[in-house]
């Protein structure tokens, strides 16, 4: 198991490089960790778009059950996230029982600072998946130009679960968002192109998400 604390993407991702003694890349705006050893085979890798939102993506095959034990931050980011293959297992504290995260299906998922989430990717399986990492109040003081659209489309998901803690929201099996996850999980440029790929395919994702949640507040 490993004690999560949740901290800065990168931050996070040196602590599963000490975790599973994997070798651990940085760059400008991006970072990835290779791992090939006992522990199992594949590649986490990160790319920070502007700051605030940072896409998190794994294609990866354990050996063993791994599990995630995450002690929220103060800075309540919240993760949208989409397996495009495999299944990922989560609970709060209060759960007896594992919620499952299917193949396909959108989610999100935010806590209350000092508490906990827990994770569980099972071994033995390959497992693609693209987590969207937004930090509010980085993303909310952001400059970048590029965001401004993303940034009102977001507002109205984050006045929603503002007041909602925990929160987990699990959507319907969707291919649209899984053919912009898989641009992000197959591209392994960190140049600018490749930045220029997995932008696009984020931008594209959170218009998926911000669509679903309008329809969601329309129906109730």
């Amino acid at each position: 198991m490993l004690d999560l604390k949740e901290d800065s993407p990168l931050m996070m991702l040196r602590q599963f490089a000490v975790h599973f003694d994997a070798d651990l890349q940085e760059g400008l705006g991006a970072a990835s960790m290779s791992l090939s050893n006992k522990r199992g085979e594949g590649i986490i890798k990160l790319y920070e778009l502007f700051p605030g939102l940072t896409a998190w993506v794994y294609d990866i095959e354990f050996n063993e059950d791994f599990i995630i034990d995450m002690t929220f931050a103060k800075d309540k980011p919240y993760y949208f996230g989409y397996p495009l293959e495999g299944v990922q297992y989560q609970k709060f504290p209060n759960d007896k029982e594992y919620q499952t995260i299917n193949q396909g299906q959108n989610f999100i998922i935010v806590s209350e600072p000092g508490t906990k989430s827990e994770f569980k990717i099972p071994s033995g399986k390959l497992f693609k998946c693209c987590y969207l990492i937004i930090n509010p109040k980085r993303f909310q003081d952001s400059t970048a130009n590029l965001k401004t659209q993303l940034q009102v489309d977001l507002n109205d998901i984050f006045q929603d679960i503002s007041e909602k803690r925990p929160y987990r929201y699990f959507g319907d099996v969707d291919v649209r968002t899984g053919l912009f996850v898989e641009i992000i999980v197959k591209n392994n440029r960190t140049d600018l192109v490749g930045r220029l790929l997995t932008e696009g395919a984020v931008l594209n994702i959170c218009l998926l998400y911000t669509s679903d949640a309008a329809d969601e507040r329309s129906s109730v």
